[in-house]
């Protein structure tokens, strides 16, 4: 799994689920997870720590996050805006949890409450929902943060990262290198090399092929282009280059994916 930069385009999200499994992923919405039944390893910012039931993970803005499940799960996940609670918008731009995940969240069943009740009520129609769900959050924030450590981050590094992981991002199915980010933003080709090896732990190339080969299976899923269209079209110059970085992510040849997906194998490509 690889990291992929998110533009969220709803301030907030709430979902019941069951397989937590997600690859690396950076956007700029502060991502909470109560854990109700089942485990999984969170990794954020090269920081492993295992999630258990009845504990919570937070990852706050443009930190790199992700989630490797070890079996069934359930679990309540919240991805939400900042610009949503003014209140605590200074804590969020220039904080991050010292530890992600809240061990001792069991022992304060008023957290798991106010979650439970602001999920019920995004699920409802009602006129004032909107400002419910945020009285909820609000008051389970000004609890959490009572038990919660903190420290103040370097944004910096921060920065840059999330300018490269977006001009990858926008740029992924054009002739894209190193030489081409180092002369588009400004910085050494080898401070880029070296950024996304210590927080996501990938080279470039492999990055962007990463890149290239998500959008692919999307294609092959949706549409009736050629494998060898869709190759050029997500940023491949050859059809063996595309085969070989394809099987490499998902243990499949192109031909194979699509073919277990018209058959109704379940094979997805997580969005998160």
């Amino acid at each position: 799994m690889v990291a992929f930069y998110e533009n969220k385009d709803k301030d907030l999200f709430i979902h019941y689920g069951n397989s937590l499994d997600f690859a690396p992923h950076l956007h700029n919405h502060i991502e909470l997870i109560y854990m109700l039944e089942g485990e999984t390893v969170t990794n954020v910012d090269g920081n492993k720590a295992l999630l258990k039931k009845g504990e919570i993970f937070v990852s706050f803005p443009n930190q790199v996050h992700q989630y490797s499940s070890k079996g069934p799960e359930k679990y309540l996940i919240f991805i939400f805006s900042p610009d949503l609670f003014k209140e605590m918008k200074h804590i969020f731009q220039n904080y991050i949890p010292d530890n992600q995940v809240i061990k001792n969240a069991y022992k304060y069943p008023c957290l798991y409450s106010f979650l439970s009740s602001a999920a019920e009520v995004y699920e409802s129609n009602h006129e004032f929902k909107d400002l419910q769900i945020k009285g909820y959050l609000l008051v389970f924030f000004a609890e959490l943060l009572k038990i919660m450590k903190l420290k103040s981050i370097k944004t910096s590094n921060l920065s840059m990262l999330q300018n490269i992981l977006v001009y990858c991002s926008e740029n992924y199915a054009k002739d894209l290198s190193l030489d081409t980010i180092s002369e588009s933003l400004h910085v050494s080709k080898y401070y880029v090399s070296h950024l996304l090896k210590k927080k996501i732990n990938i080279g470039f190339s492999d990055y962007i092929n990463a890149l290239r080969i998500s959008e692919a299976c999307g294609h092959l899923l949706s549409e009736d282009k050629s494998i060898t269209e869709i190759a050029y079209l997500v940023g491949f110059n050859t059809i063996r280059t595309f085969n070989r970085a394809f099987i490499k992510q998902t243990e499949l040849t192109p031909t194979d994916f699509r073919k277990k997906n018209l058959y109704g194998i379940k094979i997805q490509n997580k969005e998160f």
